[in-house]
């Protein structure tokens, strides 16, 4: 284990050394994002689960090739999953190579991309535009996913008991006065949140269940 936390704290200076955003998603799942140009791809074979950000990149023919080929590379394929996100700003070659992605290879995309992918996902322009900003402003992916729910539930009875016992009520927040109800200028925007790699945590998340 100490020898495997240590070769990807290894991959991921080296990926970052060569203008790669990398982040940890956790479980295991591992987020890269490629510079425009980048093309230095064979390290992707040392992460067994990892999600592929190819949106926006501008990629010639012959690194499409390649990053075929750095799918189909890894020390254990049986375990290895690629979850690939692509847009219409993904240069034609790397949409065509992976129209038919090799097996364990997941594809995702806005449906208003009209590309072929083995999941889409309705995203309006404006939402995307968003997302580019934030990428251009460097800000790191995992504030674009929505912290993990662990909400507690207790019925009423357990609570009365509780308080019983000493324990104080919860505190319940207010609720929102009509005004912020009806007139949505008033209400506080929700955060900015990347559905599509969002989407693909979750079917890392559902594949890491099912082992």
């Amino acid at each position: 284990m100490k020898f495997f936390l240590g070769l990807t704290a290894a991959l991921l200076s080296s990926l970052a050394a060569h203008a790669l955003t990398t982040a940890d998603l956790g479980q295991g799942l591992t987020y890269v994002r490629f510079a425009e140009g980048e093309s230095d791809l064979g390290k992707l074979s040392a992460l067994e689960a990892r999600v592929i950000d190819l949106r926006g990149a501008k990629f010639p023919a012959t690194t499409a090739a390649e990053l075929l080929n750095a799918l189909t590379r890894s020390s254990d394929p049986s375990k290895t999953l690629s979850l690939v996100l692509i847009d219409a700003e993904t240069s034609a070659p790397l949409a065509q190579a992976l129209a038919h992605p090799p097996a364990r290879v997941l594809t995702l995309a806005p449906a208003s991309a009209q590309l072929t992918a083995d999941l889409t996902l309705n995203i309006s322009d404006e939402e995307q535009k968003a997302l580019r900003e934030a990428f251009e402003k460097n800000t790191p992916v995992t504030e674009l996913l929505p912290a993990p729910t662990t909400k507690e539930r207790r019925d009423e009875a357990t609570l009365v008991q509780e308080h019983t016992n000493g324990a104080p009520l919860p505190i319940i927040p207010p609720e929102k006065s009509e005004a912020e109800k009806t007139d949505p200028a008033k209400a506080t925007p929700p955060p900015l949140t990347d559905r599509l790699l969002q989407r693909a945590v979750q079917l890392h998340r559902a594949h890491t269940a099912l082992k």
